[in-house]
């Protein structure tokens, strides 16, 4: 495999299902390589530096500042350097301020990929990549060059294996599942009052709207869930709006509590999801960290990837945010269904891997 390994994605440290995919990565590339050297470009170097330290021990791990997290000056330096441009994982393709370049992915990889075909030369693997609202057409013109100059395409999902397969039928699209499935736990020094008595919420600022009906349904779920559990509030962000306000709104009752992260890696995380009697999460990869963990999980249904997580695992305890209200319901009678066994999952996921091996061979 390639020594110079150039990694583009999602890996903001805003989100830890993000920095779970970037982890998952490395580790697994070293596993097939001992002797490879990783270049990753981001916007917050010191702190993605501190998440990733166990690999910059290692001398294998050269993160340096770029201001979209993608372009900037010292990129034509990088894509000369590099043997292999990886551009790996989330949920990367979607139309939202596409003209935006410190927002939206698709214009930054339009742009590496052009610099490359012209240029560079270098080949390139989209690697277990996903795709939701991706909605007009300029975009999905965007993306149809970027696949078309892509030496190595590998999915996560049905929806994005769909879309790619549609917009270029001559080019051979794959599918595994998403690397953080591949994690395992660490440590993490935290206490809980009562596991056998307390619940999980984890919850992202930009799912629901703080003054609409779904959070006062939340607010209601919550309430009534207190009586009969210690609710703990975690988020999956870097922003505590949402439990903050939950916590004020719901100031009377004493038994619910606030996890504030001090810069949980991953696999704590993992390590968090399994100290409580059940998980409600909204957050995809919280709920992925919940499965590793084996706790009992309820996934909030927001989007068409949480929803295809669910069928992956085989777990029918779901609520769509039409539905909240139904959560007490669901814990009341919650299946223990059978999860897809985490061997065929973690086999699944591997895969991806070993077909980029077999690619740079």
């Amino acid at each position: 495999m390639s020594s110079k390994i150039l990694i583009f994605g999602s890996h903001s440290t805003k989100n830890k299902g993000d920095l779970a995919i970037l982890q998952s990565i490395i580790e697994n590339i070293i596993l097939l390589n001992k002797n490879v050297e990783f270049f990753i470009p981001s916007k917050k170097p010191k702190l993605l530096n501190l998440y990733l330290s166990k690999f910059s021990n290692k001398n294998i791990l050269n993160i340096y500042y770029s201001i979209t997290g993608y372009l900037g000056l010292e990129i034509f330096y990088y894509l000369k350097k590099v043997d292999l441009i990886l551009i790996g994982g989330g949920g990367l393709f979607f139309s939202r301020k596409i003209f935006n370049p410190f927002y939206n992915h698709i214009i930054n990889i339009y742009i590496i990929i052009l610099l490359n075909k012209y240029i560079y030369k270098k080949p390139v693997v989209l690697f277990s990549v996903g795709s939701s609202h991706l909605k007009n057409n300029f975009s999905k013109h965007i993306l149809k060059f970027i696949l078309r100059n892509i030496n190595l395409i590998i999915v996560r999902d049905q929806f994005t294996f769909d879309l790619f397969s549609k917009l270029i039928k001559y080019k051979k699209v794959y599918i595994n599942y998403d690397p953080a499935f591949l994690l395992k736990s660490e440590k993490i020094d935290i206490k809980i009052i009562n596991k056998q008595k307390s619940i999980l919420f984890c919850l992202n600022n930009y799912i629901f709207d703080l003054k609409g009906n779904q959070y006062r349904s939340l607010l209601d779920v919550i309430k009534k869930m207190s009586t009969l559990f210690n609710i703990y509030l975690y988020q999956n962000d870097s922003k505590l709006d949402i439990i903050n306000k939950i916590k004020s709104d719901l100031r009377k009752i004493n038994n619910i509590f606030i996890i504030k992260d001090k810069n949980y890696t991953p696999g704590q995380l993992i390590s968090l999801s399994g100290m409580f009697n059940f998980v409600i999460s909204a957050p995809m990869h919280f709920s992925i960290f919940s499965y590793i963990s084996g706790a009992n999980l309820v996934s909030l249904i927001y989007d068409d990837k949480v929803y295809n997580f669910s069928k992956i695992i085989k777990n029918s305890n779901i609520v769509t945010f039409d539905k909240i209200k139904d959560i007490p319901e669901i814990i009341q009678n919650y299946k223990n269904n059978n999860f897809e066994k985490k061997e065929n999952i973690i086999n699944n996921s591997m895969g991806a891997f070993y077909k980029l091996k077999k690619f740079i061979k």
